[in-house]
C-alpha cells in the first residue's frame, strides 16, 4: 500500500464492503416517463456502499443527475451479490449524459494516484447501460488515469473497497472542491498552444431535437472569415477533441456539454466565451467557479426561445441578436473586426411582435433564414406554416404539422447581457 499523505481528502479502506446496484425508483402509473432514453430504461435508485455490517458506507452515497440515492438495504437486494477479490476503487455512478457524466463520475478519480493498479468499479444509473462509454475512458486516459475501468450492473461484494470524498460534482455546492482543482492542474496534458489558432464549437450538425441558435451556419461562415476553425464535436474522437480543446488559444463555445471537456484540460492561457441559448445555468456557473485557473466568459445575446413549451432548457432554441453579439465578440477581444451580421435589433423585434398576433414566423422574418432554421421554427409548438413556408415531407424529419395547430405563444425574452463573473 502507499505511503499516504496526510493532507490528502479523506477516504475509507472498507474489508467486505457490497457496492449496491440500484433498482428503478417508484412511479405513478399516469406519471409518464420523460426521464427513460430508448433502451436504457428510467433511473435506477438504491445505489451505494453498504459496509459488511449493513451500515452505509462514510462515502458511499451518490448525487446522479440531481437525484440523491442511498443504497438499499441487503434485504431488498433481489440477486445475491457477486464476491470479487483483491482491492478496487469505488468510482460512484455512470450515466448516459455526456456532460454530466464528466462532472459527476469523476469526483473520487483522485484516488487512481494512490492505487494504479485498482479497478475503478462504477455503478450504472439505468439497466439499459452495460458497458463505460468510450469517450469516457478516453477521457481518462488523456488525464494520465491508466487504472482499469468497470461497470457494475449487479451488486459485489469486494475484498477491499476504497471509498473516498467525492471531489467535485455538477449538482453539489460547491461543484468542485479545492483539492480537486489542484489535482487537475497536474493531470491536464502537457501541450503547447498552438500559435493563431481559434476555434468555434458548434451545434449546427446536431439534430434538430437538440438545443442550437437559429442561423449557426451563418455564425460559421462569419467566424471562419475571422480565421476560426468551426469544429463539431459530434463528429469527432474525445482525443481530438482534446487535442484541438488543449491547443487553441481562444475558443468560443456554442452552449452545451463541449464546455465541460475543455474544462477537464483547460489552461490559464487560454481565453475562452460561451454564447448562451438560455438563461445560465447555476450548476455551469458553480462548476467553473470551482476551477479558478480557468477563464469562461458568458456571452447572452438572445431576444428569444423557440423552445417546445414546457420542454427541459437543453433543447431551447434561441434566437440571437447577431450584431450585439459581434459587439461583444469584439470587445472581449475574439474579433478584431467592426464588421457584423444580421438585421438591427429592432426588425428582430418587429418580427417577434408579429409572431405574438399570429403571423407566420417564417414568411415574416426580417433575414433570409438557412434550412435548418426553418425547420428549427417549425417544429416549435404552434407554428402554423403556410403552404409557402411549409416543409416537404422529407425536409419534416418525420414530424407532423397540422394546419390546425393552436396560435402561437410568445417566445420568452432574454436576460439582459452578462459576462462571467
Amino acid at each position: 500500500m502507499p505511503t499516504i499523505s496526510t493532507d490528502l481528502p479523506p477516504f475509507d479502506i472498507e474489508r467486505q464492503a457490497t457496492i449496491i446496484a440500484g433498482e428503478p425508483g417508484p412511479r405513478r402509473p399516469s406519471q409518464k416517463d420523460e426521464t427513460a432514453k430508448p433502451g436504457l430504461g428510467r433511473p435506477l435508485m438504491g445505489i451505494g456502499v453498504r459496509r459488511v455490517d449493513g451500515t452505509t458506507a462514510r462515502f458511499g452515497t451518490d448525487i446522479f443527475l440531481h437525484r440523491r440515492s442511498r443504497p438499499v438495504r441487503f434485504s431488498e437486494v433481489k440477486t445475491t451479490p457477486e464476491h470479487r477479490a483483491g482491492c478496487c476503487i469505488y468510482g460512484g455512478v455512470i450515466g448516459p449524459g455526456f456532460g454530466h457524466l464528466l462532472t459527476q463520475s469523476t469526483g473520487r478519480l483522485w484516488l487512481c494516484d494512490l492505487f494504479p493498479d485498482a479497478p475503478v468499479l462504477f455503478v450504472s444509473s439505468r439497466r439499459g447501460l452495460t458497458q463505460v462509454p468510450e469517450y469516457f475512458e478516453q477521457a481518462l486516459r488523456q488525464l494520465g488515469i491508466r487504472n482499469p475501468v468497470e461497470l457494475i450492473c449487479q451488486s459485489v461484494q469486494v475484498e477491499k473497497l476504497v471509498v473516498g470524498e467525492e471531489q467535485c460534482n455538477l449538482h453539489r455546492r460547491p461543484s468542485v472542491l479545492p483539492y480537486f482543482s489542484a489535482w487537475l492542474r497536474t493531470h491536464r496534458p502537457a501541450r503547447p498552444l498552438e500559435a493563431g489558432l481559434r476555434l468555434y464549437v458548434s451545434r449546427a450538425k446536431l439534430s434538430l431535437a437538440n438545443g442550437q441558435f437559429l442561423q449557426e451556419t451563418v455564425l460559421e461562415e462569419f467566424l471562419q472569415q475571422q480565421g476560426y476553425r468551426v469544429i463539431h464535436p459530434e463528429t469527432m474522437s474525445i482525443d481530438a477533441q482534446m487535442s484541438a480543446f488543449g491547443s487553441a488559444e481562444k475558443l468560443v463555445f456554442a452552449d452545451g456539454s463541449a464546455v465541460h471537456l475543455w474544462s477537464l484540460i483547460a489552461r490559464p492561457d487560454q481565453h475562452a466565451a460561451m454564447i448562451l441559448r438560455r438563461p445560465l445555468d447555476s450548476h455551469i456557473a458553480r462548476w467553473f467557479q470551482g476551477l479558478p485557473d480557468v477563464t469562461l466568459d458568458y456571452l447572452d445575446a438572445r431576444m428569444a426561445d423557440f423552445s417546445r413549451l414546457g420542454g427541459p432548457s437543453n433543447t431551447s432554441v434561441a434566437l440571437l441578436d447577431m450584431q450585439a453579439l459581434c459587439a461583444e465578440l469584439r470587445r472581449l477581444g475574439f474579433i478584431a473586426t467592426n464588421d457584423a451580421i444580421g438585421p438591427p435589433r429592432v426588425l428582430l423585434e418587429t418580427w417577434l411582435a408579429r409572431m405574438e398576433r399570429g403571423r407566420s414566423p417564417l414568411r415574416s422574418a426580417p433575414l433570409a433564414l438557412d434550412e435548418r432554421s426553418r425547420q428549427l421554427i417549425l417544429r416549435r409548438r404552434g407554428a402554423k406554416p403556410s403552404a409557402a413556408d411549409a416543409p416537404s415531407s422529407e425536409e419534416n424529419c418525420g414530424d407532423s404539422m397540422s394546419s390546425t395547430a393552436e396560435e402561437p405563444q410568445r417566445p420568452q425574452t432574454g436576460d439582459p447581457a452578462k459576462h462571467a463573473p
